[in-house]
């Protein structure tokens, strides 16, 4: 495999570790998995060329999608408590609304901006590969921060016996709000920073990034077994991610058409699932004698 093909592995894989970490917020955290991270991702990307084209620069634009983007988990979540929708169902109800949502936003199905300011080359740097580590620390460190905190306590207690905390006097709906806006706003983060690398955006642009997300959250986890404490566990996506695409780069650098790509790449992450499961299953039955 090429330096360059990776390079932009590492690139990419930035990119979807944003959203693998935003997936594991409902999904490890609060314990309802959600499938609207998808229209979040799009939502964001679609701001962000629309915020450009109205003449806002790229970090008031990265911001600017980000925050709204976060409604959309808000919404999910509120179709989950207030009618008692299954959440990944009411996850699917929102990202199709979405989808409908970002085609008004721009009015056409993708939009070119090649021609405008954007953050690779006009921040600090003009290594992509720097600046989007740099975002991906400040989340993730923001967040492990957080989670030290009493609020953090509370909320980790939410999602992990909700009846209790219940009990104890702890309004659930506001930490599971709260959880379900800040990964709905990681998604359109990741997708605004996917359309300022790419200079365009395309109304289906998310198609299809939600399996790779969550593989690459199932993988980090499976390979490294991050789930022992809370800093592995946030570790998890961004290990994960980054092991993907290189995945998906060596895949591609064998020659094999595109059209076999999901196909193949699935069946290598079901055979590394399988190879570790197997090891963790071989360690409980004969365990190491010390």
């Amino acid at each position: 495999m090429s330096i360059s093909i990776l390079y932009s592995g590492f690139i990419q894989g930035g990119v979807l570790a944003l959203l693998a970490f935003a997936l594991m917020i409902p999904f490890r955290y609060l314990n309802l998995p959600d499938l609207s991270a998808e229209g979040a991702y799009t939502l964001g990307g679609t701001l962000m060329g629309v915020f450009l084209l109205s003449g806002f620069g790229p970090v008031q634009s990265l911001i600017g999608a980000s925050v709204l983007s976060g409604l959309v988990g808000l919404a999910t979540v509120m179709l989950h408590l207030q009618y008692s929708i299954n959440c990944l169902l009411a996850g699917v109800i929102i990202s199709g609304m979405t989808y409908s949502v970002n085609l008004r936003i721009m009015g056409v199905p993708n939009i070119s901006l090649f021609n405008q300011p954007h953050l690779f080359g006009r921040l600090f740097v003009h290594d992509e590969m720097i600046i989007i580590f740099m975002v991906l620390l400040l989340v993730c460190s923001t967040f492990y921060l957080f989670l030290r905190t009493v609020i953090g306590l509370k909320f980790r207690a939410v999602g992990h016996n909700p009846s209790y905390t219940m009990s104890i006097g702890i309004n659930n709906k506001i930490y599971l709000c709260s959880g379900f806006y800040f990964s709905g706003m990681i998604s359109g983060l990741a997708g605004a920073v996917s359309v300022s690398l790419n200079q365009y955006v395309d109304i289906n642009m998310g198609v299809g990034i939600i399996l790779n997300a969550l593989a690459a959250l199932m993988l980090g986890e499976a390979l490294f077994n991050m789930k022992q404490s809370m800093f592995k566990q946030i570790s998890s996506p961004i290990i994960g991610a980054l092991v993907f695409q290189q995945l998906s780069g060596l895949i591609l650098s064998q020659g094999f058409p595109p059209s076999d790509y999901k196909l193949i790449s699935a069946l290598a992450i079901i055979t590394l699932l399988g190879l570790t499961k197997k090891h963790k299953m071989s360690e409980i039955i004969a365990p190491n004698k010390q």
